[in-house]
This record gives C-alpha cells, structure tokens and sequence, in this order.
C-alpha cells in the first residue's frame, strides 16, 4: 500500500513531467535535475516504484510480488529469485533495472540469457517503458547529441549519464565477448551456467523459472 506521501509525491511528479512528455529533448538541464531529484525522493523503495510500475502496466501487485520486489532491492549482493510463471519476474526487474538508474543514472546495466532473446526482451521492456511513461521523460536519450536509443544499447540523457563509453542499459546472450563489457549491476536470466559465468562480477540478480526458494514464507 502507497503512502500518503509516495502518492502525494508521484503526483507532482506526474503534473511536472506531463508537459514534456512529448519534447523531452527541450528540458532545460536544472528543470531535469529537479525532476531527478523528485523521482528519487518519491520512489526510495522499490516495492513503492514497483506497485506504481505495474499498475501503469494494467497490474496490480500481489503480496508475492510485493516480497520479490523487497528482497530485490535489499537482498545480498549476490541474489537469486526463483518463482513460478506468470509471478512477473521478469517485469519486476526490468523495472528494477529502471529504479537503480532513476537513483543513479551513471549506472550500467547489462542484462543476459543463455541465449539473447530473452535479455532482449527484458531490455524492451525496459526502453519502452522509459520512452512511454511520462514520469520517465526526463530520463529519456538526446539522440541528436549522441545518446543511444537502440534497446540493445541504449542510454538515459547524457546530462545526466555523464561520459561513458559503455550504455546504460545493454542486453547480450552469454556467448557473447563478455569481457569487453563493463556494468555496474548484472540481470542474468533462468540458466544456471550463467549465474556461475556472472557471479564473478560485482552486483548480480538472477531470476529462475522454479519454485520460490529465497525466503521461506507461506502465502494464502
């Protein structure tokens, strides 16, 4: 459940961004940095970010979800979460990827599968919904002064990105020349060769199609 002053706060968020949901390009850079400051400050957890995330969505957050979302953002530095289908893993992450560049936008994340289709689409998700959710529009890429906007590299303004030759986000298949890339934070998905490969790396979530085994807790 929302706090009164997360709500309060998402909707002066929402008012301020509306008008440049459109010409994102045009924000003067100290309006942009207000609106980045705004954001952070109204979503400090996750679990907040991630209720308002899927209702934009058209979901509502169950109480697994709710725990996923939690554990994500204060689970060990190394973490797994292991769940069923359809408990929405995957977009909980994507938008977890979103929430760490919303307090941190310098941050790079490179996203993996076994293969690459799934990172892609994990990476689609989260491109599209920084470039449609008007409350993200200050987060969005110039491509006119050189910003990437591919969804397998893509960066978040570079006002605020800084410079840096790696993307923001990335998405790869583990076959790929993984020594070349540089990340901040590791999304590897559903293989456990993979997990083995990345954990040697700094920060890493994996997420696995089985049963829920990362926090022993009943649900009705």
């Amino acid at each position: 459940m929302l706090s009164d002053t997360v709500i309060s706060r998402y909707k002066m968020l929402h008012q301020a961004c509306q008008k440049w949901n459109h010409q994102p390009e045009l924000i003067p850079l100290e309006e942009r940095e207000l609106l980045a400051t705004i954001c952070s400050g109204a979503f400090r957890e996750f679990r907040d970010f991630a209720e308002v995330g899927m209702q934009y969505l058209g979901f509502k957050l169950s109480e697994i979800q709710s725990d996923i979302a939690v554990f994500m953002q204060y689970g060990q530095n190394k973490r797994m979460v292991q769940a069923q289908r359809g408990q929405a893993k995957s977009t909980l992450a994507a938008l977890y990827c979103i929430w760490l560049l919303i307090h941190k936008p310098s941050t790079r994340v490179l996203i993996v599968s076994g293969g690459g289709d799934q990172a892609d689409a994990i990476s689609i998700l989260v491109v599209r919904i920084i470039m449609n959710w008007s409350i993200l529009a200050w987060l969005r890429p110039d491509t006119t002064k050189g910003d990437r906007d591919s969804t397998k590299n893509f960066d978040v303004h570079g006002s605020l990105k800084g410079i840096d030759k790696s993307a923001s986000v990335s998405s790869v298949g583990i076959t790929a020349n993984l020594q070349g890339k540089r990340a901040d934070f590791i999304l590897a998905d559903d293989k456990s060769y993979v997990v083995y490969i990345l954990f040697k790396f700094g920060e890493t979530l994996c997420i696995s199609i089985q049963y829920r085994q990362y926090r022993a807790k009943t649900y009705s």
